[in-house]
């Protein structure tokens, strides 16, 4: 992710982040190129780690998983940006240059040696 904050911090992090698309109107605007962006007050204290941001997974129209590295202490205000990983996508799905739109719309077929870690994942969202 790409963001912009106004504030005072101190100290600095490393975000890994998963957006799981819950229904077919998230998976939609989201090929359109509407990626949530947001704009927010926020008071943050780290590190933190593997965190789930929203409790209530069925009803939303997409839930954040983010995995931080380092500490941060502060107050901002902010927005954020989104950023595909070409390169994970290109090595979960034995194929370079995969296009987001392609995974969305089911074009972008997922390879029988990736099926079961895909079938335990989701398991757990259940």
């Amino acid at each position: 992710t790409d963001g912009g904050t106004l504030g005072i911090d101190v100290g600095g992090t490393d975000n890994d982040i998963v957006i799981l698309l819950m229904n077919n109107g998230a998976v939609s605007r989201w090929a359109s190129g509407d990626h949530f962006g947001s704009s927010s007050a926020q008071a943050v204290m780290g590190p933190k780690g593997g965190a789930a941001v929203d409790a209530t997974m069925k009803n939303r129209d997409f839930n954040v998983y983010v995995w931080n590295k380092g500490a941060k202490l502060g107050v901002n205000f902010g927005g954020f940006d989104v950023n595909l990983n070409n390169e994970a996508n290109a090595d979960y799905y034995d194929k370079p240059l995969v296009s987001a739109k392609d995974i969305l719309n089911g074009a972008a077929k997922v390879p029988d040696s990736k099926k079961d870690a895909l079938a335990r994942l989701y398991d757990l969202l259940k």
